[in-house]
Order: structure tokens, then sequence, then C-alpha cells
């Protein structure tokens, strides 16, 4: 299944869970962004490299709200196919987030559990 054919097997089925507001971000984030890339790869090959390159690429033209909107679909749409049996393996996991720095593009950072902890536990997310 290419990733155009999950993102729009998603919005038929979970776009009338949400808010037409909602949808219609999520829908142009597909658009403007993710499909353009992603849209004829099969979705077992995208992986959690291939999205923090994506990500990294997109921080330097892009905003951090943008960015996040990025992988909050990518998120949605993969779950989602993980859900319903369509992955193997889930590629975005909770350790891929958005870092802003000062005078600086967004980057996106992988860190290990522990230190995401720690982070947390310091309201540093």
């Amino acid at each position: 299944m290419t990733f155009n054919n999950l993102a729009d097997r998603w919005e038929k089925a979970e776009g009338p869970d949400l808010k037409s507001s909602t949808l219609a971000h999520y829908t142009n984030a597909l658009r403007a962004y993710v499909r353009p890339h992603f849209g004829e790869r099969n979705i077992k090959d995208i992986t959690k490299e291939d999205i923090k390159l994506f990500l990294n690429e997109k921080a330097k033209n892009y905003s951090k709200s943008s960015l996040r909107s990025m992988r909050v679909v990518l998120g949605l749409t993969l779950a989602w196919a993980n859900d319903n049996g369509w992955l193997d393996r889930y590629p975005l996991r909770k350790d891929i987030f958005l870092v802003h720095f000062p005078q600086a593009c967004a980057t996106v950072a992988t860190l290990p559990s522990a230190l995401l902890v720690s982070f947390f536990e310091l309201g540093a997310l």
C-alpha cells in the first residue's frame, strides 16, 4: 500500500470523527508537505530514518508549527496503518520530537528514553 492510498483511507475512515477544522488542517499538511515526499512510497518501506531526514530537511524552510503538523499527521496515519495490521512496526515513535533553538531553524532530535524522561522531569518539553 502506498502512503497516498493510506492517507486516502485514513481521511475517509477517521475524518468524520474529527472536527471539520482539524480535518482541514491535517488534510492541508498531508497535501502540502507529506504526500509530495512519501506519497508513492510503500508504507512498509518508510523508516524512522526517512522520517527524521524528511523533518530535518523541512526544518530548513518551515516553522516549528508546520513541522509539528507534519509530524502529527505522519504519526496519525502510520499509527492507524499499524493498528489495522498493514505495518509490522510503527516507525514514528514518541522519541522523535522537534527542538527549536533561538536564532536557528528547528531540528529533529532523538533522545534515549532515560534522557527524554529527564527533560520531562525538568519541564523542558
